[in-house]
């Protein structure tokens, strides 16, 4: 009896050493957020956001806004949404504004993923995202931002531009975020280059409540241009391309 209890022990010893030496070498870390790499002395830039769609009616409704202020956004979509509105993905596009690959599902794992697994995750996103709009995003925002160092290798290993953010009010929290604690906080951090960071869905949640972000974003957009800041997507503001040519 006391073998089998020895042997099982060193066994749990085994799996909790190779794990704690795997997560080691990954290094799980939060991505360092994307800086532009030039801003201009004489301009206010500052980019718009959008995880986690597209999202049915919270995404139209935002797209309503963003036209109504003739700006334009870039949004990380999930593979599994665009299944869902591949009209309104390519709506999104249509309307002037970027998008980029936020994986297929969302998955927190996604940083000690296999090389052929995450490479398969972000293939089967631009997979959906190509059929729906014909084009093949270089934008990538790895989901809750978390990567590690071999994450973000393999990433940019298949082409992508990994990008994070520089202001995030946590407008994805609903019911400890309201509209006037998201502007306020977005104005407050915003400075020239900053990348906001807003959400249009909620993971792979359903019927998630949005408006506050919606209620939260003419505020936001009035109250910089006020300041003088103009919103460009991430591309511009980091002078790399969008999709693959």
């Amino acid at each position: 009896m006391l073998t089998r209890l020895f042997a099982l022990l060193a066994i749990l010893l085994i799996i909790f050493g190779a794990s704690a030496f795997y997560i080691g070498f990954v290094h799980y870390q939060k991505a360092t957020p994307t800086l532009p790499a030039v801003v201009p002395k004489d301009k206010k830039y500052v980019a718009l956001t959008f995880d986690d769609g597209p999202y049915g009616l919270p995404t139209e409704q935002i797209l309503k806004i963003l036209n109504q202020y003739n700006i334009h956004a870039t949004f990380f979509l999930m593979g599994s949404n665009v299944e869902k509105y591949p009209l309104l993905t390519k709506q999104i596009v249509g309307y002037g504004n970027v998008i980029g690959n936020h994986s297929e599902d969302h998955s927190r794992f996604l940083p000690v993923f296999t090389r052929t697994r995450l490479a398969e995750n972000l293939a089967k996103a631009e997979t959906s995202i190509t059929k729906a709009t014909g084009l093949r995003p270089l934008l990538f925002r790895p989901p809750y931002g978390n990567a590690s160092t071999y994450m973000l290798r393999e990433i940019e290993r298949e082409g992508y531009t990994v990008v994070v953010y520089t202001v995030d009010p946590r407008d994805w929290d609903y019911a400890h975020s309201p509209a006037s604690q998201i502007v306020e906080q977005v104005v407050r951090e915003t400075v020239p280059g900053s990348i906001i960071l807003l959400h249009d869905g909620r993971d792979t949640q359903l019927n998630y409540p949005r408006d506050n972000t919606i209620t939260a974003l003419p505020e936001i957009i009035t109250k910089l241009q006020a300041q003088g800041y103009e919103f460009v997507t991430v591309d511009k503001l980091l002078q790399t391309p969008a999709y693959k040519i």
